[in-house]
């Protein structure tokens, strides 16, 4: 009775600041006080027994799935408004406070006996995650770079390593609460990392899905309706309706939090010992940097995939993940749907049901190419059969096995770049007779064939052609991101086999893993994020304040006349944050090139690549039929100089921002 009056007091508060006081500090503690009346079994309170962080860590994270399908429903069939999400909020409420009675927790649930060994150890393990924070909260990048490690030293990577060879030594002394709570805190601290050193947002998605939910904020709706992306936009639209909090800050930290929340919920859920979960730092974390809804539903896929396997949760629960991560991001949803059908089946006694699961995977082999090619149908995508089919040069798998004498920079690649093909082999060697698998451990097996053969079929099948050159393989290696998340169960099996012969085993054999982990760890985070050095040249750029600068200045040199821009993604990104979707011409183009595969790009590209000439000028107003075109060449780009001096003679008018950091050209119909 407790837990209603609190679920509802909640409610009510949630109301009252959504339509009257709209306080982000008020927002947050409502927040708060909604999660902690929703999101455990009623009458379980953290101040009663110790295990009430894990239930509420699930709990949230059932919450979180159940915004996104509720608030998804709302949006395609309601203008989504304040009373509208309050009215989800009811139904949420009502829907996760009756499954969290299911949830199981076992680790934290008592301590065994810890020794000053294992308290030292996880003292060195916080101070390293205090390092890593006291070194990089004052870092603020808002200049052009290409890889945050040219602008924060690599050797801060030390920190993060000696916490993960502290967490790797409690797990083989059975100290498991203390080494969840460290590993729960790498993997916060890796992927937070781009919310503190990029104050103007990390990457190009995120602006365009940011200005999307501002829209639908704005006017209730978009047209056209998205038929996936909502299960992030409910999320983002709830926190910022209900709750009164601001947007960036929202969308910077949702699947940062979301994927630790994932992680703790997960582990301390579980049955098993920490050691399966050292796994954890194998998790392709480059995948979850930047909030996307194909990072968030990466986020739910991960909740799904071990819910099966743990069994902790009820089945319910497990659908309720499964079904936000296809509303969230169908290239992640089906094959996690296709996991709960087959494990189901699995489960069942009948052969007919095993065969059922068979032919599944069969089909399900093949499900993402007809996915892509019903979509071009329905949305005019230029997909194409390609020319040179079954080119294994396609297939663009990265790795490293190469020795360029450099130690330490060696070793960080050789793990680094290698992490998927480390993750199968921990899961291979995990193999054992079928009939000894659990039921989830055989689906996982057979998703995994399904993603393979839906890997091959969009790589060596498929042109494409919508998109630019070097992101037409991005759909493929999105399905590897997915094999990892499913073999990452059967490798944490071997890893927890490992660590368990490791308990009473001399010292200097129980460092050797603790090592390896700590290197692991230092790896996976330099390889997670841009990288400009002898070994990987990245080619792009964040957005920077000279960025936005200069949208804002074409802007007001502009006026009221419509015009158009030829810029990098870099500046596109800026002007969407800015102005949001405010310009479009006929034939649905947007004023700055934006996607970066469309006509107005490639006139961009002509303009720096070839010669920045009038003709072309000439050529994007044709296309738009605008009056006006400007052109916007920073200084990183490659002959920038040239490409300057040659528009200096072609334009009508040029005018350059923070010390020639950028340039902006100027070319009209009529000079």
């Amino acid at each position: 009775m407790r837990s209603v009056i609190l679920i509802f007091a909640s409610l009510l508060l949630t109301g009252v600041n959504a339509l009257v006081v709209q306080s982000p500090l008020l927002g947050v503690l409502t927040l708060v006080a909604w999660l902690a009346a929703t999101s455990g079994p009623f009458g379980a309170w953290a101040s009663e027994q110790a295990n009430g962080l894990a239930q509420r860590a699930i709990g949230t994270a059932v919450i979180m799935a159940n915004i996104s399908l509720f608030g998804s429903f709302l949006y395609y069939t309601l203008p989504v408004n304040a009373l509208g999400l309050l009215g989800v909020l009811f139904i949420i409420s009502t829907v996760s406070a009756a499954l969290s009675a299911k949830y199981q927790v076992h680790p934290l649930g008592s301590l065994p006996h810890v020794s000053w060994r294992d308290i030292t150890l996880f003292a060195i393990g916080s101070v390293g995650i205090l390092a890593w924070w006291f070194a990089l909260e004052p870092v603020a990048i808002t200049e052009a770079v290409r890889s945050p490690w040219l602008v924060v030293s690599p050797s801060v990577l030390l920190s993060l390593a000696v916490c993960a060879c502290a967490a790797a030594l409690l797990a083989i002394h059975k100290q498991h609460t203390l080494a969840i709570l460290l590993i729960a805190a790498i993997i916060g601290s890796i992927v937070a990392l781009t919310a503190i050193l990029y104050p103007l947002g990390y990457g190009f998605d995120p602006f365009l899905h940011r200005a999307t939910v501002n829209h639908i904020l704005e006017y209730g709706t978009i047209t056209p309706k998205p038929l996936y992306y909502i299960g992030q936009y409910a999320l983002e639209l709830t926190a910022t309706s209900l709750f009164a909090l601001p947007l960036f800050a929202v969308d910077v930290a949702l699947v940062p939090l979301a994927l630790a929340l994932a992680v703790l919920a997960i582990m301390t859920t579980s049955k098993h010992t920490s050691a399966r979960w050292v796994s954890f730092l194998l998790l392709p974390f480059a995948a979850f940097l930047p909030t996307t809804p194909q990072a968030l539903a990466y986020v739910f896929a991960l909740l799904t995939i071990f819910a099966l396997h743990e069994q902790s949760v009820s089945r319910q629960a497990a659908w309720i993940f499964a079904l936000a991560t296809t509303i969230t991001h169908p290239l992640a949803g089906i094959p996690v749907l296709l996991f709960v059908v087959i494990e189901f089946l699995v489960k069942q006694k009948y052969s007919a049901a095993h065969i059922t699961a068979i032919i599944l995977t069969v089909l399900g082999g093949f499900a993402l190419p007809a996915v892509f090619l019903l979509q071009a149908s329905m949305s005019d995508l230029n997909i194409a059969w390609a020319s040179n089919p079954f080119d294994v040069t396609r297939l663009a798998l990265d790795g490293f096995f190469a020795n360029k004498f450099n130690t330490w920079m060696d070793a960080l690649y050789l793990i680094g770049a290698n992490t998927l093909v480390i993750t199968i082999a921990l899961a291979a060697a995990s193999i054992r007779p079928l009939r000894e698998r659990s039921t989830a451990e055989r689906a996982s097996l057979l998703v995994i064939v399904a993603l393979v053969l839906n890997f091959l079929a969009l790589n060596q099948l498929f042109d494409f052609n919508f998109l630019i050159s070097y992101e037409r393989s991005d759909f493929a290696l999105r399905l590897l991101t997915l094999i990892a998340l499913f073999a990452l169960p059967l490798a944490g099996t071997t890893i927890a086999r490992i660590f368990a012969r490791l308990e009473n085993k001399p010292v200097p054999l129980v460092i050797l893993p603790a090592l390896l982990t700590a290197l692991v760890i230092a790896a996976q985070t330099y390889v997670a994020y841009p990288r400009h050095d002898s070994y990987t040249r990245s080619a792009g750029f964040n957005v920077s304040a000279t960025d936005i600068d200069a949208v804002h200045a074409i802007a007001k040199d502009a006026g009221d006349a419509p015009y158009v821009v030829l810029a990098n993604q870099a500046v596109s990104a800026a002007a969407v944050d800015a102005f949001g979707f405010a310009h479009y011409f006929p034939g649905d183009i947007f004023y700055y090139p934006i996607p970066t595969g469309g006509p107005l790009y490639n006139i961009f590209l002509s303009m720096v690549d070839e010669s920045p000439s009038r003709e072309h000028a000439l050529e994007a107003m044709e296309l738009t039929q605008a009056d006006t075109v400007y052109l916007v060449v920073n200084v990183y780009w490659w002959r920038s100089d040239r490409i300057i001096a040659a528009a200096k003679e072609q334009a009508d008018d040029w005018f350059a921002l923070n010390d020639g950091a950028v340039t902006i050209f100027k070319f009209t119909k009529t000079p």
